[in-house]
């Protein structure tokens, strides 16, 4: 399934249950990542590989993992033209990756031109369609009403942990942790003594949020995403074009192109 969330999409081959945590391997050689899976041994069956380690060691570490019995969540965000990305897909599921990432910021063309590589993938614009307001829970229930013949598990929610003190306000939140299996990312903050969130900082909400709530002592049911964080965010590279301010070193050749070319966010 293909489903977008927060500007990204999550491609997946099959069901995330028994899998409660996902270990990025947050290392530049294929060399140490051995060396962390041995250390965690059977405690670990779900590991995720980045951009980073895929271009210094992708093919021996994902072999690796394969040979280690451990499934693999290729996390590589393609962003570039549609073709392109379609393309990369391809070459990307010859290593059978359980979950694999492209970004959805640039257009739903290119979710679309993604998924066409692999038939058992299928991009969703259910919330794009239904147009006003779209809550998480009208969106799970839409999947789940879709897919419940070849559904095995439950669909999984990913999103950072910067939403967790306002989930409570969310639609239904008690009924979607039931539903939904919810996956929670780390997200980084400006400094660790003031405790603010880079990407949507609760208080632009004005909901008096759950004080001290974080991915550990979240009240609800959940799944957590182990993965590296990273000073950057989509909302930052939004904010310096709306200001005229230097963004080109924040974004990669093909995503620089392509902002251009389809001159976004006000270019």
């Amino acid at each position: 399934s293909a489903h977008c969330r927060e500007g990204g999409v999550l491609l997946s081959s099959g069901p995330m249950e028994n899998h409660a945590l996902i270990v990025a391997l947050d290392v530049p050689s294929a060399r140490e990542a051995a060396e962390a899976v041995a250390r965690i041994g059977d405690a670990v069956s779900f590991y995720k590989v980045g951009l980073e380690l895929f271009l210094a060691d992708g093919p021996e570490t994902l072999r690796m993992l394969r040979a280690e019995g451990k499934r693999v969540f290729l996390d590589l965000k393609l962003h570039d033209i549609p073709r392109t990305v379609e393309r990369a897909v391809g070459s990307c599921l010859r290593w059978e990756p359980d979950l694999l990432t492209i970004h959805a910021q640039g257009s739903v063309a290119m979710v679309e031109a993604a998924v066409r590589s692999d038939d058992r993938f299928e991009a969703e614009s259910c919330e794009i369609d239904r147009g006003g307001i779209s809550y998480t829970w009208d969106t799970v229930c839409f999947l789940e009403k879709k897919f419940g013949p070849v559904l095995t598990g439950k669909i999984g929610v990913i999103f950072g942990e910067d939403l967790l003190p306002d989930y409570d306000k969310w639609e239904h939140a008690a009924e979607l942790a039931e539903k939904a299996d919810l996956i929670l990312a780390c997200r980084p903050k400006y400094a660790e003594d003031n405790g603010k969130f880079c990407n949507s900082p609760t208080e632009k909400y004005g909901k008096n949020p759950m004080v001290g709530v974080d991915r550990f002592n979240f009240p609800y049911p959940h799944k957590i995403v182990m993965n590296p964080k990273m000073e950057i965010s989509s909302s930052e590279i939004r904010r310096k074009i709306a200001e005229r301010g230097a963004w080109r070193y924040l974004v990669g050749e093909g995503v620089f192109e392509y902002i251009l070319e389809k001159k976004l966010y006000g270019i």
